[in-house]
């Protein structure tokens, strides 16, 4: 969205984009009012008063992305540095939530994408982009 406006966007913005997504997020989730409400949350834009649940977030969240990328290989490929910076930016405050754990048990494995982020945090921001 930012890369979109060229900006940071505003609440009003999100919400005008969200009705524009409607149609097409109402073909995945019938709920269109978690369309807005999980950009304002990701952009952290969002009334304390609807709170979505983690289940919600995520589900919604991967519903969105579907429909804000028009070609997703070519808009995710554009969207990878700033992927690699939030993560090189959240890595304590993730690692300290227990989410980067490799929970597994299994000896062997190979490299989950935490273990792949974590690796990732150890090298310069060129190669980091190139990892993820």
């Amino acid at each position: 969205m930012a890369q979109l406006l060229g900006r940071r966007p505003a609440r009003g913005d999100i919400t005008q984009i969200a009705g524009y997504l409607e149609e097409r997020f109402g073909g995945v989730i019938p709920d269109v009012t978690l369309l807005q409400d999980v950009l304002l949350t990701a952009w952290n834009l969002g009334p304390r008063e609807r709170e979505l649940s983690s289940g919600q977030f995520l589900v919604a969240g991967v519903t969105a992305l579907g429909v804000l990328l028009r070609e997703p290989e070519a808009d995710l490929e554009a969207a990878r540095p700033d992927i690699a910076a939030w993560w090189q930016a959240n890595l304590d405050k993730l690692g300290a939530q227990g989410i980067l754990e490799d929970r597994s048990g299994v000896p062997g494995r190979p490299l989950s994408w935490q273990a792949r982020v974590a690796r990732c945090a150890s090298v310069d921001a060129e190669d980091r982009t190139n990892d993820l």
